[in-house]
């Protein structure tokens, strides 16, 4: 996760579950694969090496 974007109380209660919730320096650039019922749906944030197919 981006350092300093989240609640300590998120990170706390992440790793209270049992994720490995680590925090990262690190600039944006989110992507993102959902998988639904009908298939998967990606995205990717255009601000940094990923691209928006429409």
């Amino acid at each position: 996760m981006e350092q300093k974007r989240f609640p300590t109380a998120t990170v706390d209660a992440l790793k209270a579950m049992g994720h490995d919730a680590r925090e990262l320096d690190m600039s944006s650039g989110l992507q993102v694969i959902h998988a639904t019922p009908g298939g998967y749906f990606g995205g990717a944030d255009p601000r940094r090496e990923g691209m928006r197919k429409t």
